[in-house]
């Protein structure tokens, strides 16, 4: 026998399977089987030559449709062949198996099978266990059926690497031919991107006798990449001198572009940094943890002056310096969207407290300049930080910079002990308790009269809104901000709106309403008072307090909305005019009808000449557009006779009547 056949049946005893030739001929005696069965099956070459197990025996009832199919087909078609099952051990275990064989043909005919059969159950097992540890890692990607390609990549080289065989499917897997590959080296598929110290240690691992293991990109003939997990074994004489090698590899290239994808899919493109998606992994995966979120002060304005490519250098400078701060306190930086970043640390910041953290990075920003284009920006962050349960951090830090944005402060910490939670907790109860008013339609109206100096007489009322808890009423001065806020306000003003005109249409008396910008500008609500009003039929005595008249001038729609309820017959009246933001030009814009000077003026306008000098100008004022006044706040005799000396056309306070409910007018 010579050397080679030597070296062959070495390599096929010790290889973990078993070779085996079984005969197609007269009684399909098994031929030759490798010792590796008993370990594969639990029977003895004595057993299997024997007689006493054959492979039908020993495939599983579910495989063996399947597996007949494979086999005779290739056989027909006078093809390699090569197929999975499931077998059962003598001892009654289960295996997984990969078997490959081909017909083999005598004097023209064919006359016998040969083939190897391994165990693949732990590679079956793996390939579960990784898609599982996948998909719930991603929850982004599909179940796929597996990571490993079960089909070998097969090649054998001599000492020098020269390839001398390779199997089907290497020629499939790299598209060339086996007359292109035997005689070559495999650095006809190297892809040249693939460092040289991974071959210098291949090739020191399997010259010294070991098995090297790893997984390589290759490139195919028509230029695309592919990845093999490669097994690569010296095969040694008896004299130990390696006589050739022998490559096993399995295609791996869905199992890395998956990993590619899902890498693109948590990373932001623009500054290489993790991506929301990526925090929210993190986040999951802690129960408690410190989270900072980063916003850049007017950052939209360098795009709208500089141009996006002016913007997106300097996200990507910023994400350089955050990254500095995040490296030296050992923290993780993310990239949400836009202009926004955030830091997270899953335990105590090294060194510092988170607190004094945010406090750094807002200094170490505003010191820092960066130049673009001969530009220098110098720019400025607002922070918002929470710390505790993990699934909480991200809404707690986006609410506590939403709080630092309005209040005009650069870094605001959301915690148990903070203003910004109690008032979220106070939010969500008065939220809570609207709710049910609103659903057990306990949201009152009441009712201010209102006096005219001229006849002395009170026709009119101020519609106010009040919510019923037992016998008690609750301003709305305590829950409007939190039913703004929660998007509860617009349903408030509709329930107002609905019971007043209904009230009224049966009455002569004119009345009044409070609506806000927001009102205005939500269709739902504008559209309800508009049909409510053609309801009743009460537009020639309704008017409409605005409050909250900041941008009141900028909007189109809102001059509309007056102009069409004016031509219903109704009125408008400003509310709470001569403190804030009250900006005579928007009054000539609107075409108002009332000015309701604020209480804050009225309150003191016997005691304090300014608040005198500011209503006499607003009266004045008023006088001359021919827009009548009202004092509001009118609280004792002496508040009382200063307006009137003042010359305003109608008084409101609760000397001359305090709110009441509708039904006790």
């Amino acid at each position: 026998m010579s050397s080679n056949k030597i070296a062959m049946n070495a390599l096929a005893e010790r290889m973990p399977g078993a070779f085996y030739r079984r005969s197609l001929q007269g009684d399909r005696a098994l031929l030759l089987i490798t010792s590796g069965c008993k370990e594969l099956t639990g029977y003895s070459v004595e057993e299997w030559l024997g007689g006493e197990i054959s492979f039908k025996q020993l495939i599983d009832s579910e495989c063996h449709a399947h597996y007949r199919d494979v086999v005779d087909r290739a056989l027909v078609e006078g093809k390699p062949y090569s197929v999975e099952y499931k077998i059962t051990q003598k001892c009654g275990g289960i295996l997984w198996v990969w078997e490959q064989g081909h017909g083999v043909t005598e004097n023209g005919g064919l006359a016998a099978i040969e083939g190897y059969i391994t165990d693949i159950t732990a590679q079956k097992a793996h390939e579960a266990d990784l898609q599982e540890a996948l998909s719930a890692k991603q929850q982004l990607l599909e179940e796929y059926k597996g990571v490993v390609d079960c089909s070998a990549i097969v090649s054998k080289t001599d000492p020098s690497g020269v390839i001398t065989y390779v199997n089907d499917h290497f020629c499939k897997v790299s598209g060339y031919s086996s007359d292109e590959l035997v005689g070559s080296t495999h650095a006809i598929v190297r892809h040249p991107q693939t460092r040289p110290d991974v071959f210098k240690d291949l090739w020191e691992t399997i010259l010294s006798g070991n098995t090297w293991k790893g997984t390589l990109r290759n490139k195919a003939k028509n230029g695309q990449d592919y990845y093999v997990n490669s097994a690569i074994s010296p095969i040694m004489d008896s004299d130990g001198n390696i006589i050739e090698f022998i490559s096993v590899r399995f295609d791996v290239t869905s199992l890395i572009e998956k990993e590619k994808r899902i890498r693109r899919q948590i990373t932001d493109q623009l500054t290489g940094l993790p991506n929301r998606q990526s925090l929210l992994e993190d986040l999951g995966s802690v129960e408690s943890g410190s989270l900072a979120i980063l916003n850049i002060n007017d950052f939209k304005l360098v795009n709208e002056y500089y141009g996006f490519s002016v913007g997106d250098q300097l996200l990507r400078d910023m994400a350089l310096l955050l990254s500095e701060v995040a490296q030296k306190y050992d923290l993780n930086l993310y990239r949400l969207s836009g202009d926004e970043f955030a830091i997270f640390c899953k335990d105590h910041v090294r060194d510092i407290g988170f607190d004094t953290l945010c406090d750094f990075i807002v200094a170490r920003v505003s010191e820092k300049v960066i130049t673009i284009i001969g530009i220098e920006f110098a720019l400025a962050v607002t922070i918002g930080a929470s710390s505790g349960c993990a699934k909480d951090l991200l809404l707690h830090a986006d609410i506590a910079l939403h709080s630092a944005k309005e209040q005009h402060m650069s870094v605001q910490i959301y915690d148990i002990y903070s203003p910004l939670k109690r008032q979220i907790d106070n939010n969500i109860t008065w939220l809570k308790r609207i709710r049910e008013a609103i659903h057990e339609e306990r949201i009152e109206v009441f009712a201010q009269p209102i006096l005219d100096v001229n006849s002395s007489e009170i026709n009119r009322y101020e519609c106010l809104m009040r919510l019923r808890e037992g016998e008690n009423y609750i301003s709305p001065y305590l829950f409007l901000q939190a039913a703004k806020h929660g998007r509860l306000y617009g349903d408030l003003t509709r329930i107002v709106f609905s019971k007043a005109c209904e009230f009224f249409a049966e009455r002569n008396d004119c009345f009044s309403i409070n609506i806000t910008a927001s009102d205005i500008l939500n269709p739902n609500t504008s559209n309800y008072i508009i049909r409510t009003i053609k309801r009743y039929g009460v537009g020639d005595r309704l008017v409409f307090e605005l409050v909250e008249s900041e941008g009141i001038e900028d909007s189109e729609l809102i001059i509309q909305f007056f102009d069409q309820v004016k031509a219903m017959g109704c009125s408008l009246a400003i509310d709470d005019f001569g403190t804030g933001y009250s900006n005579f030009e928007y009054l000539l814009k609107l075409d108002i009808d009332y000015i309701k000077i604020d209480g804050s003026l009225i309150r003191y306008i016997d005691k304090d000449d300014n608040a005198r000098l500011v209503a006499e100008t607003v009266v004045d004022f008023a006088r001359r557009l021919n827009v009548k006044t009202v004092a509001e706040f009118v609280h004792n005799r002496e508040v009382e006779q200063s307006a009137r000396d003042i010359g305003v056309d109608f008084l409101q306070g609760f000397l001359l009547g305090e709110p009441t409910p509708l039904d006790s007018l």
